[in-house]
């Protein structure tokens, strides 16, 4: 079926080619191929008058990148476009911006990645608003999300942390690294990963979860579960064996915690 064609002549509806997994929406291409897009938002946090949360601005843009990135990648998705829409004048509050989201974007190993996008310079603004979409492709075959295994072990790499509580610094060995969730992703035995957003550890281990049709059965941990993980310091993730989960501990630089097993 070719189902650009057929969606563009109105054979096929929405439904039948919009699908989506957790916080990702996947538009079907073809048999073979989808069109992945992750999305973030961000308000309030930059050195406007009226921000809650005072930060440089290439730190809004770094953050709010890395977001949509790691939502992509988690997934096995391969970026091709980053769109940055911002609240705030091209100069200088818009150029630090997107400084901080192209350090993110090199991080990830995309320093070519393109970025398209827009600025507020018609109306002086008060306070910081960022909104970024990252586009990317994925093999259907290849999706992970909902691929974890009965019997599995559930770990979380990094520490839930958030604004205005916590500073976040990139440079946080505490937080996982997009080099680390690359390295991670990569690693035989690894299924299904997740970042942490507000919601938390136990909430998104329980996606997890349920994205596969399982439980998890929680071990004891010292890990605050309820936590707000702000612009995902975390993952959760699904992996095969604990001989995997030790070869994860010294592969990666950010802390990682067993959560439990899923049945």
């Amino acid at each position: 079926m070719n189902f650009l064609r057929d969606f563009y002549d109105g054979l096929l509806t929405f439904e039948e080619v919009v699908e989506k997994k957790r916080d990702l929406t996947l538009f079907k291409l073809s048999s073979d191929f989808s069109l992945m897009i992750a999305c973030d938002s961000d308000g309030g946090i930059g050195n406007k008058e009226h921000d809650l949360v005072k930060v440089e601005n290439w730190l809004t843009g770094y953050f709010g990148a890395r977001v949509a990135l790691m939502e992509v990648l988690a997934a096995r998705g391969k970026p091709w476009l980053l769109i940055d829409t911002l609240a705030v004048e091209m100069d200088p509050a818009g150029r630090e911006i997107i400084a901080g989201i192209k350090k993110a974007c090199t991080e990830a190993g995309l320093s070519g990645l393109p970025l398209t996008g827009s600025t507020e310079d018609n109306i002086p603004t008060v306070q910081t608003g960022i909104g970024v979409t990252v586009l990317a492709i994925v093999k259907n075959n290849q999706l992970p999300v909902g691929s974890s295994q009965k019997g599995d072990l559930v770990a979380v790499a990094g520490i839930p942390k958030s604004g205005p509580r916590f500073r976040i610094e990139p440079q946080d060995p505490e937080l996982i690294s997009l080099s680390d969730l690359r390295r991670l992703r990569k690693m035989p035995g690894v299924h299904d990963l997740l970042p942490v957003g507000s919601k938390g550890v136990a909430y998104e281990a329980g996606e997890l979860a349920k994205s596969a049709g399982l439980r998890l059965r929680q071990a004891q941990t010292d890990l605050d579960l309820l936590r707000s993980g702000g612009p995902a310091t975390c993952v959760v993730f699904s992996l095969m064996s604990n001989d995997v989960l030790q070869t994860i501990k010294k592969a990666i630089g950010a802390p990682v915690n067993f959560l439990g097993e899923l049945y």
